[in-house]
């Protein structure tokens, strides 16, 4: 039985069409997505009523079976067409697998999830003729038409979890989740509980998130070292005590109000050439953590662990290393005083480009300096979430420049997001990202006029007003660029996408 879901949230609303009916993972978590696995939202299950639509699916995905579960208690113009959208794609399916065979999307949000279950169909399904398939799609009922919208591909999210679990097996992922600093999409989210992830929250309302999901508190860490007396209360009654301090006022606001707490001393640690340096924030120097871990045990507070965090977007492991040693040290301190030291936290920053080299480094240095049965936890976030989602943006306007001038700039394209939605990082990080055209102006331009070929040299700004809404400065693309066509930006889920701030 394959599922036909409709994820219903205040993030989503898609199809999600030809699962394949026999999946096994490496951890065994998710054993067969032939039964409705745990992780997608509470969805509608449409009901597959016409027989030819089912076969031909079935014949192009290799024989797969639907459900047919019926449709019922939602009041939703989606229910209005869902009989009509399904005849209608029964074209679609006829041809072979690509990434408009698995979705369609059907709603305002903008959000839209695949499951591409090896490297080879994702690569499948970012390719430019299944992106040019699924805007050709476009319906104004469905959403497609002047937004810019996401596509995941949860089946990566699922690939770079593999990949943690080859390279540093001993340690266990806490995933950044809903932080500004990275992605909170609850489809996102609710994966990766199901992968048993456990979860790095910073806040009252992402504590709140992560544990609305059913995510036990013992695999949530309270990770910021400054929290609200309202936030440890929080902590306290919802049965969340692992959490992390490194000054002797926070001690003392943590006996206050989450004196059962186990408590883990952040250390400074700092990549250098990290892209955001939380060091410069966080982390008490090497040097004070006697004072602070005497202060806890004058308190009665219970210390268990140390962590750190080298920054996000590192490239040294150097920098891994070092903080390694020094948590090592602070450990015996803690020894010392008579705490139980159990748990390192290493922090995030990982990147998918260098992490088989650090995860080695990592992995070799916690052999030498820490026992087996130190429990050792890490907060990569981008890791997971980065690769996984692509957005897709649309030319709304094009500035050619004229005579003498076109020789000396690049033409101005205008989309329909910029700097102050998806493309934050391009200001806060100098992020340069990387168009690729998908042509779908035909709309907008009638006649025998053709596409000019040949490198096209563009600069790409947001739809504001506002002159710093530039995404990119300079920028070659292969064709000439027309009003109404998309253009498509991968590698874009290790930032909060504007519309999924509030989970």
């Amino acid at each position: 039985m394959t599922w036909v879901a409709c994820f219903i949230s205040n993030i989503s609303v898609s199809a999600q069409l030809g699962l394949p009916a026999t999946v096994q993972l490496d951890d065994g978590l998710l054993e067969n997505l032939a039964s409705k696995p745990a992780w997608l939202p509470e969805t509608l299950l449409c009901q597959m009523q016409t027989a030819s639509v089912a076969s031909r699916i079935s014949s192009t995905l290799g024989g797969c079976k639907w459900s047919s579960e019926c449709l019922t208690h939602v009041d939703s113009p989606f229910v209005r067409h869902i009989e009509t959208d399904l005849r209608v794609l029964e074209n679609q399916f006829a041809a072979s697998w690509s990434l408009a065979d698995h979705i369609v999307y059907l709603g305002t949000q903008l959000m839209l999830y695949i499951i591409a279950l090896t490297a080879d169909e994702g690569k499948q399904a970012s390719s430019p003729s299944s992106w040019t398939r699924l805007l050709n799609m476009s319906n104004p009922e469905w959403g497609i038409t002047d937004e810019p919208f996401f596509v995941a591909d949860l089946g990566q999210v699922i690939r770079q979890h593999r990949r943690w679990r080859v390279n540093l097996p001993n340690v266990h992922p806490f995933y950044d989740a809903p932080a500004v600093k990275c992605n909170p999409d609850p489809t996102l989210l609710r994966l990766l509980a199901e992968l048993g992830t456990g979860f790095d929250c910073a806040s009252t309302e992402e504590l709140r998130v992560v544990l609305n999901l059913g995510v036990d508190p013992s695999r949530v860490i309270f990770s910021n070292p400054c929290k609200s007396a309202s936030s440890l209360l929080f902590a306290a009654r919802t049965g969340v005590t692992l959490t992390t301090f490194d000054n002797l006022d926070e001690l003392e606001t943590i006996r206050a109000f989450l004196p059962n707490a186990r408590l883990v001393l952040r250390i400074y640690a700092c990549d250098d050439d990290a892209l955001i340096k939380l060091g410069e924030k966080f982390g008490a120097p090497v040097e004070s953590s006697f004072v602070l871990l005497q202060r806890a045990r004058e308190l009665g507070l219970e210390v268990c662990g140390v962590s750190f965090h080298v920054g996000t977007g590192a490239s040294n492991a150097s920098a891994y290393v070092k903080a390694i040693r020094h948590a090592k040290m602070v450990f015996e301190l803690g020894k010392g005083l008579g705490y139980d030291m159990n748990l390192l936290d290493i922090g995030g920053g990982y990147q998918d480009s260098n992490f088989g080299q650090i995860a080695q480094s990592v992995r070799e240095t916690l052999m030498e300096s820490f026992p087996s049965r130190t429990r050792v936890i890490a907060e990569p976030g981008r890791y997971y979430a980065r690769s996984a989602y692509t957005l897709a943006c649309k030319v709304l306007s094009r500035r050619c420049h004229i005579a003498e001038a076109s020789q000396e700039h690049p033409e101005m394209l205008y989309q329909n997001d910029g700097v102050y939605g998806s493309f934050m990082n391009v200001l806060l990080e100098k992020e340069i990202v990387h168009p690729s055209l998908i042509p779908c102006s035909s709309l907008y331009h009638q006649g025998d006029a053709k596409r000019a070929r040949g490198p096209h040299w563009y600069s790409i700004w947001g739809p504001t007003c506002d002159s710093v809404d530039c995404v990119v400065r300079e920028t070659t693309l292969e064709s000439e660029v027309r009003v109404g066509d998309w253009l498509k930006y991968s590698n874009m889920g290790g930032e909060p996408p504007s519309r999924c701030l509030t989970p």
